[in-house]
């Protein structure tokens, strides 16, 4: 069996407390307080390896938010003197120890850990030393692919994610119309890589015609739910046209003014209409 994974378990044998769980070379007991609906003997089931640290091997049917050299956004339920206690999604808590962090957590606050064994190989504890779990992005990574991003983290000037589950990754505000929160995962586009290492990520597809291609459906379909009107206008505050559209003034421009070329709107001082 692989501790800190989901495997594939059979009902050996069920008992008035339990049921021994049978892997590949090993057994290991589920407490009958972890039974599914129904249970019988010979049945396959998927259950996650930990070690529990007092009875030594466990097993529970429930998911944990990330298995072994997985990430996830993990909310702090206890701190120590030797390190804090995280939120795993099962019974047992997983837990952050002093060494692994570079920061003081907060009770309640969710922050991105990465699940890595203890230094003796036998248990699962989290690490959040971000320069632990982020790799350096290549040189010649393939721009403009899409790729999932975990934000992790609200800046200043943008948002810090995970790209791909290895890189560390920003989202520039100012390019961002629309609310993002720590725990979202976001399909982005890879922008840039920096001389660092780190990731410039864009909501949209990077290059004017892709880019703009959303941009008039998201015009388009604005003016169906609307009635085909849209009032706003080249003269329209910028923040009114990010907060309907989600998009900048100067887009907004462009776009209707692509929409006009090719006869699909038309516009006056009062907005864009769409055209019969």
């Amino acid at each position: 069996m692989e501790i800190g994974k989901v495997n594939l378990l059979t009902v050996e044998r069920i008992k008035k407390d339990g049921a021994i769980l049978k892997g590949v070379e090993d057994t290991v007991f589920l407490n009958r307080k972890g039974f599914p609906k129904v249970m019988k003997e010979g049945m396959t089931l998927e259950g996650f390896i930990y070690n529990d640290g007092k009875e030594g091997i466990a097993v529970t049917l429930k998911k944990p938010y990330a298995q072994l050299g997985e990430v996830a956004i993990m909310t702090v339920k206890e701190l120590t003197d030797f390190g804090a206690f995280l939120d795993w999604g099962i019974f047992k808590d997983l837990f952050l120890p002093k060494r692994n962090f570079a920061f003081q957590p907060k009770v309640g606050e969710r922050i991105l850990v990465k699940i890595i064994m203890d230094f003796e190989g036998k248990g699962l504890i989290a690490e959040a030393r971000i320069e632990e779990i982020v790799e350096e992005a290549p040189l010649d990574i393939p721009l403009r692919q899409k790729v999932p991003c975990l934000i992790y983290k609200d800046t200043r000037i943008g948002y810090q994610c995970l790209v791909d589950n290895k890189y560390q990754g920003m989202l520039y505000k100012d390019e961002t119309f629309e609310p993002l929160f720590r725990g979202m995962t976001r399909m982005a586009f890879i922008k840039k890589v920096r001389e660092d290492g780190k990731l410039d990520m864009a909501i949209q597809q990077p290059g004017f015609q892709s880019g703009k291609n959303d941009e008039k459906e998201k015009i388009l379909t604005q003016l169906l739910k609307s009635g085909g009107h849209i009032y706003l206008t080249d003269k329209s505050d910028p923040d009114q046209i990010r907060h309907q559209l989600k998009m900048s003034k100067r887009n907004f421009k462009a776009v209707v003014g692509m929409l006009m070329r090719e006869g699909k709107v038309t516009q006056d001082e009062k907005g864009v209409h769409l055209c019969d």
